[in-house]
């Protein structure tokens, strides 16, 4: 459970997981806050301010008006809180009234107020959270003054809405400072994972601006040193290789002309197919090593016309290859690199297999698009497809019977590998059912920055 949390968490970005967080935590704290405040307002003490404060026109009244029985009658005309009845009410018996609203009325400054308990369905509002009671005091003349609380609803539950509305309202700037400026520390980050794809695909792509905090600054700085390091070491290369290659053919030119002019009979065949087969891998290497400056344009492709053409190109050539899929279907990629990389692997097809069979489909759910070529040629064992994608790696029955004009020297998957990559897809190769190759190039059909 932990694990499948965590793989659904990592598929959101810094940005998203850093914001989630702060909003998660501003609202777990505020209903922390709130749940203290209710929490508070049902302690002892609140309910005793509470009492004290419902009871406070009882006990005012008996202080200004207890000893004048004419003025109790005017004051029952004028406010309808208050009675004059015979005797005392039925239940104004302690014992039967809350604890804390006995201790309360018992601590009251005026004696002789007794408190007593109302109908559970009196008109009483929940906001107090105090049950529901009323005040009685004996007259001078003998008759009881009953006194009924009623709660305002509003000015008791007012305060405290407008307290959380007040907290919400703060709140809510604040986290949405909170989350912006998350999202403002966490932005070199995200330039650095763009910079990294973007190095992925075009080796001369330019270095990033050192910003950001010092843990970040540090990272971009050595990402640029990295670039720099990995761009001359393959200008350095490449540079080596195209000096050998330009070396190797003055001596490989002088051979062929004392070729053309030896007299070596039988013999001569397989040294011209032998100085060709050095002229063949020399151009290879020097073609594999330009692809990686090659920059990478994205574009929209119709894989569909793509293949089509490739195709009629193929069967042009006397090759049995066939479509068997019509519908449209436009991808993301670089356009002469797709070309090159379907091109090797049509090539590898017929050179090992008398036919091929070409299609193309779509998945939406993965928001990615396949070219996929099949044959009924030997295959390639499952342990030996990562080796074969490999620059300069054969399968060993090939390379056991390689006749140097036919298999080529092991760099056709590798580049097709390679170019795919380039262009943020991949190229898979598995076993065909019942026999043969089955080679997919994957592209996505839609730009997300990757």
């Amino acid at each position: 459970m932990i694990e499948r949390l965590r793989h659904w968490i990592g598929t959101f970005g810094i940005r998203a997981q850093i914001g989630a967080l702060l909003v998660g935590t501003q609202l777990l704290a505020h209903t922390v806050t709130f749940g203290f405040m209710l929490f508070l307002s049902s302690e002892l003490g609140r309910k005793s301010e509470v009492i004290l404060d419902l009871s406070d026109p009882m006990l005012s009244v008996l202080r200004v008006l207890g000893d004048d029985p004419d003025k109790l009658d005017v004051l029952v005309d004028q406010d309808h809180r208050f009675t004059l009845v015979d005797r005392a009410p039925r239940d104004a018996t302690l014992p039967k009234v809350d604890a804390v609203l006995a201790e309360t009325i018992g601590q009251g400054s005026i004696p002789g107020v007794v408190a007593f308990a109302l109908p559970t369905h009196a008109e009483w509002p929940p906001a107090p959270r105090v049950q529901p009671f009323g005040l009685a005091s004996m007259a001078p003349d003998g008759r009881w003054l009953i006194f009924t609380p009623r709660p305002n609803v509003i000015t008791r539950t007012i305060p405290r809405v407008a307290t959380i509305l007040a907290l919400s309202l703060l709140a809510l700037p604040l986290m949405l400072l909170s989350v912006w400026v998350g999202a403002w520390l966490v932005a070199p980050i995200a330039r650095l994972s763009a910079a990294t794809n973007a190095f992925a695909r075009d080796i001369q792509a330019p270095d990033m601006a050192v910003e950001g905090a010092l843990e970040v600054r540090r990272a971009i700085v050595a990402f640029n040193r990295m670039q720099n390091k990995l761009r001359r070491l393959i200008d350095d290369r490449a540079n080596t290789l195209a000096s050998i290659g330009h070396d190797m053919r003055t001596p490989l030119t002088r051979l062929r002309l004392r070729l053309e002019t030896a007299n070596l009979g039988a013999a001569k065949a397989p040294v011209d197919r032998d100085l060709s087969v050095l002229e063949n891998m020399i151009d290879d290497a020097l073609r594999f090593m330009r692809d990686d400056q090659q920059q990478v344009d994205l574009q929209n492709i119709d894989l569909t016309a793509l293949c089509q053409t490739a195709v009629d190109a193929m069967r042009d050539q006397g090759h049995d290859v066939i479509m068997s899929s019509r519908a449209r279907v436009v991808a993301v990629g670089d356009l002469k690199l797709t070309i090159r990389a379907l091109d090797n692997i049509l090539n590898n097809a017929v050179t090992h297999a008398e036919a091929a069979e070409v299609a193309v489909e779509s998945n939406p759910t993965s928001s990615t698009a396949q070219i996929v070529v099949t044959d009924t040629g030997p295959g390639i064992p499952d342990h030996l497809i990562s080796f074969v994608q490999q620059p300069f790696n054969r399968l060993p029955t090939v390379a056991a019977g390689d006749t140097g004009d036919k298999t080529g020297f092991g760099l056709g998957l590798a580049i097709a590998s390679d170019l795919m990559a380039r262009q943020s897809g991949a190229l898979e190769l598995a076993a065909n059912t019942p026999r043969g190759l089955r080679a997919t190039l994957t592209l996505k059909t839609r730009r997300d920055g990757a």
